[in-house]
């Protein structure tokens, strides 16, 4: 029997419905049913504590570790993937859930003046987060702020181009002096050129890889250097469905996003090695409804037109939103995405005939040259939607997780494994 046990001390705190927070554990009448909502599990002293949000009542387990400095044993929760188990006296269940010091949590979203940010920001909004959004345009910031501000929480607006990593670091310290710690970091601003691979230029190439793909390297470092040194925190890398099946006309957009990836995925197993428990999710997205169609750099005379299914950009936030709050290691949004998922993966060479067919599906009516915000923002209000609402898909609930996956993949493994073993004792019966 170790110290704690000895003490008789609980096993950790369970804040029921209501809010209302006691003691428990396996000795708990009716455990775990008697632990809805939110577990907070760790320690036997308050001072490890770790808070993991579940959707019913279960048990999570744990595995017993000995903490030297104290002399004290705790226990630590499975984390879900994409992070490690590393835990220190500063994470509290104060700082998980309510943020430090009982201040709401912090948020930053690049690319968050309109379209996608914007919805996210929006989300995070409601739920009572403080949010700083950064983008180019200063003018398309004040309007999005208004947007921010009606929820009642403090909102910052940061006019930084992501490309520039000294001014990405820069917001990042912005945001800590001025909201609080950094909770939470949404890499979602981008760029493209519409054209034919071999009609864009080596310098157009560069750009949309340092707005698409180097943005997102930036704010993942810059987030980092905030959240390491606390042990918690949740990136969140926005990609799509091109950085799994890449698309015509599309080859600068694709190619950045297929970086983020190799990034992403490196960067992943450096913190698991490190036990670090910062998470890092990749949500994939599917054609969406926002005013990017209108804004990109397009040299081929047609207007680009968002391929069907189109999907609502509160539907990808709210994809967002959950990667932050339940943590996972992938996000698949629509089912196209889960599509090109799949047929990349089992049928690569019927995957590009389809992708070919996309060509001449993204062009419409014809229009002039259009120079579009590569290089420095249109003019254009805080919008979320774009003009394809008309066609929007009407969901709230179509994405998929990697968590979902893998319990899938577990149970029929299971069936398979039992199925297996079952078919022998069929045959002798038989006999």
């Amino acid at each position: 029997m170790n110290e704690g046990e000895a003490a008789g001390v609980s096993l950790g705190i369970c804040i029921g419905a209501a809010g209302r927070a006691e003691a428990c554990g396996p000795d708990t009448p009716n455990w775990p049913e008697a632990a809805p909502g939110i577990v907070i599990v760790g320690a036997w002293s308050p001072t490890f504590l770790a808070a993991q949000p579940i959707r019913s009542p279960a048990v999570i387990g744990f595995t017993r570790r000995w903490h030297k400095a104290s002399r004290l044993s705790h226990s630590s929760v499975l984390l879900p993937y994409g992070t490690s188990g590393k835990f220190s006296p500063a994470r509290s269940p104060v700082d998980t859930i309510m943020g430090e010091t009982g201040m709401a949590r912090v948020a930053v979203v690049t690319g968050g003046s309109a379209g996608i940010g914007l919805a996210t920001a929006e989300a995070l909004a409601r739920k009572g987060w403080s949010v700083a959004i950064v983008a180019r345009d200063a003018e398309r910031l004040k309007g999005a702020a208004s947007l921010l501000q009606r929820y009642g929480g403090r909102v910052l607006t940061i006019s930084a181009d992501v490309a520039d990593a000294a001014a990405v670091d820069a917001a990042a310290d912005q945001v800590e002096r001025n909201l609080g710690a950094i909770a939470a970091w949404v890499n979602n601003a981008m760029s493209t050129v519409v054209a034919p691979a071999d009609q864009i230029t080596a310098a157009e190439y560069a750009r949309v890889t340092a707005t698409t793909y180097l943005s997102q390297v930036h704010g993942t470092l810059a987030a980092l250097r905030h959240m390491k040194p606390r042990g918690r925190g949740a990136i969140i890398q926005v990609s799509s469905g091109l950085a799994i099946r890449a698309a015509p006309l599309q080859a600068a957009y694709c190619g950045a996003k297929f970086a983020v990836s190799g990034f992403t995925d490196a960067l992943r197993s450096e913190l698991i090695a490190d036990r670090v428990a910062v998470s890092l999710s990749v949500v994939y997205l599917p054609a969406v409804n926002t005013p990017q169609f209108g804004w990109s750099r397009n040299h081929t005379g047609r207007q680009q037109v968002a391929p069907d299914p189109v999907f609502d950009p509160h539907l990808c936030a709210d994809a967002i939103v959950h990667a932050i709050e339940h943590p996972s290691r992938e996000v698949w949004v629509g089912r196209s995405t889960l599509m090109m998922t799949l047929a990349q993966a089992v049928a690569p060479s019927y995957a590009d005939r389809k992708a070919s067919e996309m060509r001449d599906v993204q062009l419409g009516e014809p229009i002039p040259e259009r120079i579009g915000n590569l290089d420095a923002p249109v003019l254009g209000p805080a919008a979320i939607d774009g003009r394809a609402t008309d066609r929007v898909v009407s969901t709230r609930t179509e994405f998929f997780t990697s968590r979902q996956r893998d319990a899938f993949l577990l149970a029929a493994s299971g069936g398979v494994i039992a199925l297996s073993a079952l078919l022998p004792r069929l045959g002798r019966f038989r006999r």
